[in-house]
């Protein structure tokens, strides 16, 4: 009896052995890997039709009404990437990236045909942009989310931007300031953020803002600058996941400041007395009110913006005086209200709730969201003439130092 009981518990502590092992049976070697960094997403050129036909049969069109799509992936080379500040110094610059690109039907179509072109499997777990070219961000990206979302291997975190261009030309870019070309791309991003040029707004956010019943989405829209560099130009707007209108970098500043968004980060130059004064926006702050008048919700917004005094032009009057300062900023509000003004009625132009005005009339006002509004399709019709009330204050808090 003590033999087989000894014989059981050594098969079994066999059987555990055994079950142990099996946890790498399917590992995948990084080195046979292609780690894709950044995507762009551009139209066809040629048409799909004009292609080799892959994952159907010749002379049937799995998608007649539509154009197709050209996925241009930029792919890291191994042993290629720079670890650390100390390594790639002196000698040769070596590429870190190899940029290819493949059409298809479909963003997973086009995809396929770029597997099949690639000696190893395509993984997306470090992809950290994805650039779409405008044609196809105002054509919809229904077709773009569906894939990714899809795509247990990508991250909601990467950025996702619309340039005025091609995608492609965007992804073969080789700033000289940086050795990855991509991380130069999303640093751009994420210093804009830090130094308050631009809201957080990467993928995940983009598309929890566009699902809400009362919101819409918007995206950085970027253009190619000299030769080898990027600028962020303003917001791309979208309604339903299609890009509607555009803002420029202005609205951005404005929409960060409706949404009371910090830090402040963007200059204002205005005429002051034969004068030109530079401001600068440091802080901001903002409360929104709804009330319910004729049938229709009412806005009252109430921003504060707080600047430093960064430049002015002559001697002709003394800024170290709160009289002046208070006079400066009297001056400029009016214009200020207008600008602030003509960017909301252009995005209630189009329909396209980026501020959330929705999402406060359905949580401080649900009797009247659930009885006339209750879906998306209908508060796009009414936010088009919902009145906005501005209410905007400022303070000059610093004028900087000069000796004399």
């Amino acid at each position: 009896m003590g033999n087989y009981c000894r014989k059981t518990v050594k098969i079994f502590a066999l059987l555990l052995l055994l079950a142990s092992m099996t946890g790498c049976w399917d590992a995948l070697e990084i080195e046979q890997r292609a780690v894709i960094l950044g995507l762009g997403i551009d139209v066809a050129k040629p048409r799909v039709d004009d292609l080799k036909p892959i994952a159907h049969p010749k002379g049937i069109d799995p998608s007649p009404d539509h154009y197709g799509y050209h996925v241009t992936a930029q792919i890291a080379l191994p042993g290629r990437i720079p670890l650390g500040p100390g390594e790639g110094g002196g000698g040769e610059k070596k590429d870190t990236l190899w940029v290819v690109g493949e059409s298809g039907h479909s963003i997973d179509d086009a995809i396929a045909n770029l597997q099949l072109e690639i000696a190893y499997r395509l993984f997306f777990g470090h992809v950290r942009v994805i650039v779409i070219s405008e044609q196809v961000a105002r054509d919809g990206l229904d077709h773009l989310n569906d894939y990714f979302m899809r795509n247990p291997e990508m991250r909601r975190t990467k950025w996702l931007a619309v340039t005025k261009g091609r995608a492609e030309d965007i992804l073969k870019i080789q700033p000289p300031i940086g050795r990855v070309p991509t991380s130069f791309l999303v640093n751009t991003f994420e210093q804009s953020v830090q130094m308050g040029y631009l809201p957080n707004v990467f993928a995940g956010i983009f598309w929890s803002h566009a699902v809400k019943r009362g919101q819409e989405g918007f995206l950085p829209y970027i253009e190619k600058s000299q030769a080898e560099n990027i600028r962020i130009i303003g917001f791309a707007v979208f309604r339903n996941y299609k890009m509607v209108d555009t803002l420029d970098g202005v609205g951005v500043a404005h929409y960060m400041a409706l949404k009371g968004i910090n830090p402040g980060g963007y200059y204002m130059v205005l005429p002051y007395r034969n004068s030109t004064i530079t401001l600068f926006s440091t802080y901001r702050k903002s409360k929104i009110d709804v009330t319910i008048r004729g049938g229709r919700p009412e806005f009252d917004v109430h921003t504060f913006i707080e600047f430093n005094l960064e430049e002015k032009s002559n001697e002709t009057f003394d800024v170290t005086s709160q009289e002046v300062l208070d006079d400066i900023l009297a001056k400029a509000t009016p214009a200020a209200k207008k600008h602030f003004a003509d960017n909301i009625a252009k995005t209630q132009k189009a329909g396209a709730d980026i501020f959330g005005f929705g999402e406060i009339v359905r949580a401080r006002k649900p009797a009247f969201w659930n009885k006339y509004v209750r879906t998306k399709e209908n508060w796009q019709e009414m936010y088009k003439d919902i009145k906005v009330n501005l209410h905007l204050k400022g303070s000059i808090r610093r004028v900087g130092m000069k000796f004399k």
